[in-house]
């Protein structure tokens, strides 16, 4: 059972989100297998000659789909009503039964197509059972997602289109897909929860990010032709190798009088990247439809009726009630003693007012509300299980050690330190405590003291990355630690050693610091891949036992966190990417006191920098007053000015709350007040 203890912060306007992103992973995969070009020549030679046939059937091709929902429990978890109006959406558009078929622009009204193209939930897995057509995995790779999370769930490609639901993908793209002839274990689409269908998480104006994605898999470029990148001059004379689609740039806009190659372009088009996309052609009908009748990329064994048997998307198919299936989640699964956990039913296929949940060592111990809320008095670690039913069976989920309860008045106190030197880790033994240090994660592995290798003394902690799956997660959490209110500044120092392999993986190591119990978590520290080794680059194939100069310090200045709450924790985690073995030793905290005179001074910090949507503007001042911040361009130029009135004392502002629309680039920003002035030179990495 894997936890994440981190608050992710999700805000579209600092991401720039790319419609499609179809090119760049074909590239990948012809790369890796050449042979889909010889696939793509033979299904374009059987494509021309499938359009010149005089008769064509128009029987409706019935494609079954299976959803694979890859969360974390967070909203990318869509329901089963956001799933079934983007199938009806996709539906529409393909049978051009949408409204707004009725502002098609005239010029192109009569070449408007019903494509004749259904596509079904599935009723029946690959197995027979009953399905929903939705499956729903948990991992960690949701928000950067990609060919990475497809194994973890996948349908016989010559049975289903198989759609996998992503928090975020990794490349930036809203989703993407294949044309026919991908190798099977690629074959598919994979899409952003929030573009996908018109209610939920999604909005209408993103809601045909799935047509858009289903017309690359059943063979339709982009009406600029095969590349990701519209409104290129270059475009124009690249064919989509459809007659009836006009030559074009490609659009980014809704302007229905574009006219960028010689000719009125259909902006209109469904494969465009404009905003009011609503119509197939008959020349990209026929395009699909030859897809489905060609044996390559298997499109061909989808609508057969023996497969629409076998999935149970025939017509006239009744589907009977599926056993439910139990899982839920919680809110805070580390906090402190006394504190109120909050569980939330993930079921599917429950009757309402089944729920039968058991929590050892809470109160309540027993619930059969659908959320009930816990109380933990005691610390310790605590297993939960839920119980559901309907008419045709239920199901049972135990989730072991998933809550953890810290001691609420038992702290560590500064300086801290921790250098793995007593046998009897996890256990703090440092200020002769009963405290402990916490090990969560999701894989085989985790943090372990070992004597291969240290920084100093004999002993270090080591988590074999290699172990563990790619995108698992493994953290090292320290007791809580108390910090002297007149500490004006408090440093975290830590050494760690890391080497890559050759395969040159992309593990991570992030450092977070809690101020609230363990409640959220703001991260401090994070280097990945090349950037992460300690070793200058050098790189170890065989296990990595690091020598004294392979281990790097590091200082963290974190009072940021302190100067709001006397009680911090802090995590050490590790995401694998089946790369090496990563060692760490020698944590300390410590803090000096403030003076008199430091304690009557106002001052400003801003963290991270380079910014990210977490970035914070920290100001203590000595009095309530108004700031002022003054934000230009690096040339100079105005870009904000906005006017805070704060209280004495410590004020967090989020910097996005001042400049949410911030493109990348280097700007010059000035806080003001009456009696102080500071300038700080901040850097947007990305749009």
């Amino acid at each position: 059972m894997s936890f994440m203890f981190v608050v992710v912060f999700i805000n579209l306007a600092f991401s720039q989100v790319s419609p499609c992103g179809i090119h760049d992973m074909e590239q990948e995969a012809i790369e890796e297998d050449p042979s889909i070009l010889e696939r793509r020549a033979i299904l374009q030679e059987f494509t021309e000659e499938y359009i010149q046939r005089k008769t064509r059937s128009e029987e409706v091709y019935v494609i079954p789909v299976v959803m694979h929902i890859m969360h974390s429990y967070g909203e990318e978890n869509i329901s089963r009503e956001q799933v079934e109006d983007a199938i009806r959406i996709m539906n529409e558009d393909f049978r051009k039964d949408n409204w707004d078929t009725t502002i098609i622009i005239p010029q192109f009204q009569g070449i408007a197509a019903d494509s004749r193209i259904e596509f079904r939930l599935a009723k029946l897995d690959p197995e027979g059972n009953c399905t929903d057509g939705i499956t729903r995995t948990f991992t960690n790779l949701s928000y950067s997602a990609g060919e990475n999370v497809k194994p973890l769930s996948r349908w016989p490609r010559d049975m289903y289109l198989n759609i996998w639901v992503v928090g975020g993908v990794a490349s930036g793209a809203a989703g993407y897909s294949y044309y026919p002839g991908i190798g099977p274990n690629r074959d598919g689409i994979v899409v952003r929860h929030d573009y996908v269908g018109g209610i939920g998480t999604s909005s209408l104006n993103r809601a045909r990010t799935l047509t858009h994605e289903a017309g690359h898999y059943l063979n339709l470029a982009h009406p600029w032709g095969s590349s990701n990148e519209p409104a290129v001059l270059s475009n124009c004379g690249i064919d989509d190798e459809v007659s009836d689609t006009p030559e074009t740039i490609g659009s980014n806009s809704c302007n229905l009088s574009q006219s960028s190659c010689g000719s009125l372009d259909n902006v209109q088009n469904f494969m465009e990247y404009s905003y009011c996309t609503r119509m197939f052609t008959q020349g990209q009908k026929d395009r699909m439809r030859a897809a489905l009748n060609s044996n390559v990329g298997q499109r061909v064994e989808l609508w057969q009726i023996q497969n629409l048997m076998a999935t149970g998307t025939n017509d006239g198919y009744q589907a009977l009630p599926c056993v439910p299936v139990a899982d839920f989640s919680l809110n805070f699964p580390l906090v402190c003693e006394g504190t109120e956990v909050t569980f939330t039913d993930n079921s599917y296929n429950a009757i309402p007012g089944t729920w039968l949940w058991s929590f050892p060592g809470g109160t309540p111990a027993t619930s059969n509300q659908q959320n009930p809320s816990i109380y933990y008095e005691t610390a310790g670690t605590y297993s939960a299980s839920l119980f559901v039913g309907n008419q045709v069976g239920d199901s049972v989920i135990t989730k072991e050690s998933i809550i953890h309860i810290v001691p609420g008045d038992s702290l560590a106190t500064i300086p801290f330190f921790e250098g793995f030197e007593s046998p009897n880790f996890p256990a703090y033994e440092q200020q002769g405590s009963d405290l402990n240090w916490l090990r969560v994660g999701d894989g085989v592995a985790n943090w372990k003291r070992t004597l291969t290798s240290s920084a100093s003394g004999m002993a270090s902690a080591k988590l074999s990355l290699v172990s563990n799956e790619k995108g698992s997660v493994s953290s090292l959490i320290s007791p809580p630690i108390y910090v002297d209110p007149n500490m004006s500044d408090v440093y975290l120092n830590f050494k760690y050693a890391y080497a890559q392999n050759r395969d040159e993986p992309d593990d991570e190591f992030n450092i977070y610091i809690s101020n609230n119990c363990g409640e959220s978590w703001s991260i401090r520290f994070t280097k990945s891949g090349y950037f992460l080794s300690s070793t200058g680059g050098v790189e170890y194939n065989e296990q990595f036992l690091p020598q004294a100069d392979e281990w790097k310090q590091i200082e963290k200045n974190i009072s940021i966190f302190t100067n709001t709450s006397e009680v911090i924790m802090i995590q050490f985690e590790c995401v694998s990417d089946k790369g090496n073995d990563i060692y760490l030793d020698d944590i300390e905290v410590v803090g000096i006191l403030a003076s008199e005179d430091q304690m009557k001074e106002n001052s400003v910090s801003i963290y991270p920098n380079p910014i990210t949507a977490e970035s914070q503007i920290n100001i203590r001042s000595v009095r309530n007053t108004s700031y002022l911040f003054r934000l230009t361009d690096i040339q100079g130029k105005l870009i904000g000015i906005k006017e805070i009135n704060l209280t004495s004392g410590e004020n967090i502002i989020p910097l996005q709350n001042l400049y949410p629309q911030l493109k990348k680039g280097v700007y010059m920003l000035q806080v003001m007040s009456e009696e102080t002035s500071s300038n700080f030179k901040i850097i947007k990495m990305n749009d």
